[in-house]
């Protein structure tokens, strides 16, 4: 097909531009280690200065964004011997440079390795966070230093004193509690009995004799004191501009956790309600059963993932824990560990990287947290079997947050539950008004009397909604108990 183009008011023919061939998909995926790019642009320097400075990664050029081969790129030997030059002269790194053929599509591999020092590139640096090249800020520096050293901050000796800065005591409860475990995570040559600088030695807390990050957060008299980000902030909030702050949650990662906690359970208080059943005893006849909001232990998962996994080298950032009516949220500042993707929080187990690998193993020793990618995994089993809405994760490079929601009965959870649309919204409309009776329900949905009761009994059936008489006109659906959130 020919185009006409206009040329100083004369129409002349024009051949459109040929689309590229399209081959087969590579069987890849963007992501931490991996870019694509149908051909070589200036662009490719950034992602390979970030693949150096993360874990190391390959450009793959002659590959569109879908994964699929085109062609069209240049895999020369000149083509090759230029990208290579380049490299080396500005990023001063050697790429692997190889040619790999998709059927009759070639595209080219440019590989480098991750590197011992950080790289720079135009007067910055960059890092690899999932498919996205970033920046890095002021405050990313140190912690790409760190990583290019293959070192973690926690394990960083800190400007302290083991006598005057770690409470002996606190060490030494630690260890008892430990060891009293059904079964112990602690070795067995860290004893209650032995010096404190020896305890923390045999628990890798000392460097260079100085206590280290970790052991200040852990163990310390006044962690705060040497990290002032080292504390949680927690609020409730009716609205956006009406809340009520409560006093910041310092001390050692176990105080502020078991402090958050507290506080949590105070503002959602179990759900009190009373099981009947046909003992004679009266007593036993009505027992109490107590609900909590939220899943305890999913809960302490979140909190303790929080503390444990932050970013401990962003000044002025905490952990910050949000209640809401129907909502809580826990909010750590610390993105993602480099490769790990939302979608694989949801997989069990998945890769367990750690930011802060000397806190997360105390924090084990004592079961506070576990170290093989279940935490997230447990969260959702631990919310389904409550009947709620699995916690919602978020991340981005800056940090990570979880969310629980109280709400058991909202649409997207109810149409998961394989309710039809007219049965969601009869459950929305006992949610506002209280109740809902069969007339109510046909005026509702436009069925009739007859489907209407099928509907509102299979909602009873399932444990939604519970019957309040017999029959006739006082005949009407409530939420059931287990329900009402």
């Amino acid at each position: 097909m020919l185009i006409l183009v206009s040329v100083l008011g004369r129409e002349v023919q024009k051949a459109p531009t040929p689309a590229k061939k399209v081959g087969p998909h590579t069987g890849l995926q963007e992501g931490d280690t991996v870019e694509f790019k149908e051909k070589w642009v200036e662009a490719a320097m950034y992602d390979i200065a970030a693949f150096a400075n993360t874990r190391g990664g390959t450009v793959h050029l002659g590959v569109n964004k879908a994964g699929h081969a085109v062609e069209g790129c240049d895999v020369s030997d000149q083509a090759q011997q230029d990208i290579a030059t380049k490299v080396a002269n500005v990023l001063g790194l050697i790429a692997d440079i190889r040619v790999r053929q998709y059927d009759d599509i070639p595209t080219l591999e440019i590989t480098v390795r991750k590197s011992a020092r950080p790289i720079q590139l135009r007067g910055a640096y960059y890092y690899r966070s999932g498919s996205t090249t970033i920046s890095a800020k002021d405050e990313d520096w140190g912690r790409l230093v760190l990583a290019q050293l293959g070192l973690a901050w926690d394990g960083l000796p800190a400007d302290a004193d083991v006598e005057e800065d770690i409470d002996a005591e606190r060490v030494r409860a630690f260890v008892r509690s430990a060891r009293g475990r059904e079964r112990p995570r602690i070795s067995d040559q860290v004893r209650d009995t032995d010096p404190v600088e020896l305890i923390l030695g045999n628990l890798g807390l000392l460097k260079e004799d100085r206590p280290t990050n970790a052991a200040l957060l852990v163990f310390g008299r006044e962690p705060q004191k040497r990290c002032r980000a080292a504390r949680i902030s927690i609020a409730y909030f009716r609205s956006l501009n009406d809340f009520d702050p409560y006093p910041d949650l310092g001390g050692t990662v176990f105080e502020q956790i078991d402090g958050a906690l507290r506080i949590i359970e105070q503002v959602y208080p179990a759900r009190v309600t009373f099981d009947r059943n046909e003992a004679e005893d009266v007593v036993r006849r009505t027992q109490r059963r107590e609900t909590p909001s939220f899943p305890i232990l999913a809960v302490k998962e979140a909190v303790t993932n929080a503390v444990v996994h932050r970013d401990y080298t962003r000044v002025g950032a905490e952990v910050q824990i949000r209640m809401y009516p129907d909502r809580l949220v826990i909010m750590n500042p610390g993105g993602l560990m480099p490769g790990l993707t939302i979608e694989q929080l949801r997989e069990d187990p998945h890769r367990s990287e750690k930011r802060n690998p000397l806190i997360a193993e105390v924090c084990f020793m004592d079961y506070w947290v576990e170290r093989y990618g279940t935490g997230t995994t447990r969260m959702i089993q631990q919310c389904q079997a409550a009947g709620l809405p699995e916690p919602e994760f978020r991340a981005d490079p800056d940090g990570f947050s979880v969310t629980f929601r109280r709400d058991a009965l909202t649409p997207d959870l109810l149409q998961r539950k394989g309710l039809n649309e007219r049965q969601v919204r009869a459950v929305l409309h006992v949610k506002e008004h209280g109740q809902i009776t069969s007339s109510t329900y046909q005026e509702l949905t436009g069925v009739s009397r007859r489907t209407a009761t099928n509907d509102l009994g299979e909602l009873s059936d399932r444990g939604l909604l519970r019957k309040i008489g017999g029959r006739g006109r006082g005949t009407h659906y409530v939420l059931a108990e287990h329900s009402a959130g």
